[in-house]
């Protein structure tokens, strides 16, 4: 029976939010080895031609509660979990024996050692380019919905039926491995649905700045994701999160563009100093002269993008966790474009981004354990104390503790809310008067019964108006 190459998608991924695995990956690995088909050939099985050694040797883990028969290999949804595990073990061994992430060839390669050709490299761009169109469908499909996104293939009961397991993967401790390789497609490479909510409008001085992208909010699997990543719990996240952005305390501006600090001492560094004399106020040997946030620090990397693009994007920090852009490679990008672009994509990649700095930073183990001073000297550097940054770190940790976490859902709608123009005070997840204000404001203009809490009716019209809000374009600066 041949495979539906879209729900496959779909489940390719479920199974990389699960295991922390580039979904591009496992795509093209199994449009490279089968072209996604689920034939036999030479005691190969399934879209990713797993031999049955290698499906027994990873069809059942305790960590991530992954429990199979040995006669499910044919299965081509199983195999996406199985493959996710295998791809997540090959890509630990790569960075612990290398100390670096892998390209995709060589996490390929470290899963398949006797796969060298004199055309893998030509045959795996093909397998990214043939199904580059599903990756956007996909992703939108299964991340727009957070019961999707948490519905993976769990284990099986003893007749051997399908169980369906929503709950969290428990993953526990810091390493040193970052959670997904870059894949090998050339920077400007999106699939075409991506392509076109980052695509500049024909105004825009410098197609590095999309004035507007996906702007889609955390959901419960990006964040329980980066939890299990880190070995810590929502509180320490979302201390991050609100020391790191600014008021509203969103990873996103009203216009949908991610929140940004520009640096100009690093782009005057990364610049050897050329623009000093003639751009003082973006380029600087001395930190500060950041002015207003929002719109005004777009205005400056617009200008540093106009005189070396590369090393603008590479001095801003961006989104929910202020990923400083010059750590692009160690955060798992190709180059510094390619992160700009995902970071306009979505909070979840924004938030993966930081996890990611925080794993290659070492300093897991500090946030687990609230050192917070330690933390705060590696993540926001070495001054941390002028800005009182541990302090606020666990102030912060403290107020969510005792004060509660962020609702999610509520948390979109404020997003989404905010997108449209209406004021519902923070982003911070809360349901106040504030919030139900702008809600029932909002409900009242489309013509939906007003209501004290955000229902499914209002939800979806208000994600479906705050994403067609946020393409229309806007200025760069």
């Amino acid at each position: 029976m041949a495979i539906d190459r879209t729900e496959f998608a779909k489940e390719c991924v479920r199974q990389a939010i699960r295991f922390g695995v580039n979904l591009h990956y496992m795509l093209a690995v199994a449009q490279l080895r089968s072209g996604i088909g689920d034939q036999v050939q030479d005691n190969l099985f399934g879209p990713f031609r797993l031999r049955q050694t290698e499906w027994d040797a990873n069809r059942n883990d305790d960590q991530f509660d992954l429990h199979f028969s040995s006669a499910q290999i044919s299965d081509p949804f199983r195999q996406c979990a199985v493959f996710g595990l295998m791809a997540h073990h090959a890509f630990d061994s790569f960075v612990s024996r290398e100390n670096r992430n892998p390209s995709a060839r060589e996490l390929y390669l470290q899963q398949w050692s006797d796969a060298t050709s004199a055309t893998l490299t030509a045959d795996f761009q093909k397998a990214v380019g043939d199904t580059a169109a599903l990756v956007g469908p996909a992703a939108d499909a299964v991340l727009d919905d957070p019961q999707l996104a948490s519905r993976t293939i769990g284990n099986v009961d003893r007749q051997g039926s399908a169980q369906t397991d929503s709950s969290p993967v428990q993953k526990t401790g810091s390493r040193p491995a970052l959670s997904s390789p870059p894949t090998p497609a050339e920077p400007n490479s999106h699939p075409p649905q991506l392509a076109a909510a980052l695509a500049p409008p024909a105004t825009a001085p410098n197609p590095a700045l999309p004035p507007t992208g996906a702007g889609l909010p955390l959901i419960q699997a990006g964040l329980q994701n980066v939890c299990q990543q880190l070995g810590v719990k929502a509180a320490e996240i979302w201390a991050i999160i609100f020391t790191e952005t600014d008021p509203p305390y969103g990873g996103f501006w009203g216009d949908g563009r991610p929140q940004i600090l520009f640096e100009r001492h690093i782009f005057s560094r990364l610049t050897n100093h050329r623009f000093d004399q003639t751009h003082p106020s973006i380029s600087s040997p001395t930190p500060g002269g950041y002015g207003a946030s929002g719109a005004h620090q777009y205005a400056r990397l617009a200008e540093a993008t106009q005189l070396d693009e590369t090393a603008a994007l590479q001095a801003a920090s961006w989104g929910i966790g202020q990923t400083l852009g010059e750590n692009y490679h160690e955060v798992g990008f190709v180059t510094p474009q390619e992160m700009a672009k995902q970071m306009y994509y979505s909070e979840d990649q924004q938030l993966l981004a930081a996890a990611r700095e925080i794993l290659s930073s070492h300093i897991a183990g500090a946030l687990a354990t609230h050192d917070w001073k330690a933390f705060a000297s590696i993540y926001n550097g070495p001054t941390y104390a002028k800005n009182n940054y541990d302090s606020h770190l666990q102030s912060w940790y403290a107020k969510l503790v005792n004060g509660g976490l962020p609702d999610l859902t509520v948390r979109s709608a404020q997003i989404y809310l905010m997108y449209l123009g209406y004021e519902p005070s923070t982003i911070d997840g809360m349901w106040g008067q504030r919030t139900q204000g702008a809600l029932n404001a909002y409900q009242a203009k489309v013509g939906l019964p007003l209501t004290d809490h955000v229902d499914a009716q209002t939800f979806a019209k208000l994600m479906k108006d705050g994403q067609a809000a946020i393409q229309k374009p806007v200025p760069v600066a």
